[in-house]
């Protein structure tokens, strides 16, 4: 039975002007309404608009810790019918692992299983939620450090992997398998550590959940090397000079025209194999190196040249080409010199600029028309009257130094080689726009580069921007020595390694791979070490070579 609590109402009293037989109808009346008003069945309504039933619309729910889940509890009437704004209150067995609100807003607090209820007037129903652990983030990147380590035979490095995933973090704990691409060269630990085994490059591989980095590893015979150099010349061609200590000339690479000076034509060097002597016993105190000739000073001031001659490099009248060395220019004494791809040029005791060879475009500097393209077989005097210090050959350029460190040029100018914002070739110096004072400058092949205290600025086609005038050198390096190359420039900074640029990159000091240090370099592509090394690097091999000596 179901109790109905009725509204008070006044019984109205029986009026004295009835009769008695009425009376006793108003009686039954009265206790008839009594009986049916205090009783009646006690099971709840069911009617339209009255909840009888509630239900959780997820069977179960799996959320990730730290994540949220909205849960639905659906209330119908008797007849079937969804309640639309059903009070309804949530709750959770355990807030620790999963908090609700009275939404149904579940909060995934730590791992673990907690169930969710829904209570509302017509019942309750519950939902198991399974919180889960976050999973860990993936590897996606593998960085390996040092990049490009140069080791000797027999010596070992330490690399390290940094594991990173795709937002950045580091990760840390998982495993790292180490590999090498070549053991004979050099072998991997577990650990990360290289032994060097073999002269050569190779490829350590770090990898981790299937992601990897590398690191290049140049092995060399032996790192620190006691050589006899003190200088290295690097021609512009396929050969390489340098001299020692006792001023002894020692060459590699190419032979054909026979600019090693060994006395013969046709057979070079390769890569690796020893030197060989320049004949003829003759003391050195400075070389250079063209295209394809080669010419020495001597302490006395005498010029020397070996190679081809086709163009009359060697200043001796005629264009026989010879392997070994001859005199060169007679008649003049030298303070220094500066080979161009088909020419040569020196200053004399007394300042003055010379230059012979091939003649196009106003290369010697002799007051010609540009147009004149015929070779001088004798040094012709540079015209204009200036005094230098010293003089840099470039492909069909040159530049020179006064004794007040002011820096000229004369020759090609198509690529602004000259510095002086033009772009017409002139057959005499002209000045660098700028009016800086360098210590040294050099001409390379379409471009040339001055160096004041510790700056270097170039000009022309030395980067992937054409320099209409002298530019800095940026990569915040200081530099105690500079030389510009065919396409390259290089030189040694004031820490002791070797930098270079080249003409289809930015105008960047880039640090030449391996961990050498060099007194001076050449031509972005060779450097002596302090310890009388010679290594020359680019062109097939990007990687310092060691220049071994006959």
């Amino acid at each position: 039975m179901r109790c109905i609590r009725w509204p008070t109402v006044e019984i109205p009293q029986i009026p004295s002007s009835k009769t008695p037989k009425f009376s006793l109808l108003w009686s039954v009346f009265l206790t008839t309404l009594v009986v049916v008003a205090g009783c009646g069945d006690d099971s709840a309504p069911t009617g339209p608009g009255i909840a009888a039933s509630i239900n959780i619309a997820q069977q179960s729910v799996t959320v990730e810790e730290g994540k949220f889940v909205q849960l639905l509890a659906v209330v119908k009437d008797g007849a079937g019918n969804v309640l639309a704004d059903p009070e309804v209150v949530w709750s959770s067995s355990d807030v620790g692992v999963a908090a609700v609100n009275q939404t149904g807003l579940v909060s995934a607090i730590q791992p673990g299983s907690a169930m969710i209820t829904a209570t509302c007037e017509a019942g309750s129903d519950s939902v198991p939620v399974l919180v889960t652990q976050i999973p860990p983030p993936f590897v996606k990147y593998v960085i390996v450090r040092p990049d490009a380590p140069t080791i000797a035979v027999g010596q070992r490095v330490q690399l390290t992997a940094t594991l990173r995933a795709d937002g950045g973090e580091e990760l840390t704990g998982r495993e790292v398998e180490w590999s090498s691409d070549y053991e004979p060269w050099a072998t991997v630990d577990n650990q990360g550590v290289v032994l060097g085994v073999g002269e050569g490059v190779v490829i350590i591989t770090a990898t981790s959940e299937g992601k990897s980095g590398i690191s290049q590893v140049f092995v060399t015979p032996e790192f620190d090397v006691v050589g006899p150099y003190t200088t290295v010349a690097a021609a512009m061609g396929g050969h390489q000079c340098a001299l020692t200590g006792d001023g002894d000339a020692h060459c590699w690479g190419h032979n054909q025209n026979g600019e090693l000076g060994a006395g013969y034509m046709g057979l070079g060097t390769y890569l690796g194999e020893p030197g060989v002597r320049v004949v003829g016993g003759h003391t050195f105190v400075q070389l250079v190196a063209g295209n394809n000739h080669t010419c020495g000073l001597t302490p006395q001031g005498a010029a020397y040249c070996w190679g081809s001659n086709s163009e009359g490099q060697f200043g001796t009248g005629d264009t026989v080409s010879i392997a070994e060395p001859v005199a060169a220019a007679s008649g003049l004494r030298f303070l220094q010199l500066g080979a161009g791809e088909y020419h040569t040029c020196g200053v004399t005791v007394d300042n003055d600029a010379y230059c012979w060879g091939r003649g196009v475009f106003g290369a010697l500097g002799c007051g010609h028309p540009v147009e004149d393209w015929h070779s001088h077989l004798a040094p012709t005097a540079v015209v204009g009257g200036l005094k230098f210090s010293s003089v840099s050959g470039g492909v069909l350029h040159n530049c020179g130094l006064t004794l007040g460190g002011a820096a000229y040029c004369w020759g090609l100018n198509a690529n602004r080689q000259l510095g002086d914002g033009a772009t017409e070739s002139s057959s005499q110096p002209v000045a660098v726009a700028g009016g800086l004072t360098f210590t040294s400058v050099s001409a390379g092949g379409w471009h040339s580069c001055g160096q004041t205290d510790g700056t270097v600025y170039c000009w022309g086609n030395a980067s992937s921007t054409l320099l209409l005038e002298p530019t800095p050198v940026t990569g915040l390096v200081q530099f105690a020595s500079m030389d510009a190359g065919k396409t390259r420039t290089g030189g040694v900074g004031k820490d002791g390694y070797a930098y270079y640029w080249m003409a289809n990159r930015p105008l960047e000091a880039l640090p030449l791979l391996g961990n050498f240090k060099f007194d001076m370099s050449s031509g972005g592509r060779c450097g002596v070490t302090p310890l009388g090394a010679v290594y020359c690097w680019g062109g097939a091999w990007e990687w310092p070579q060691l220049q071994r000596s006959p």
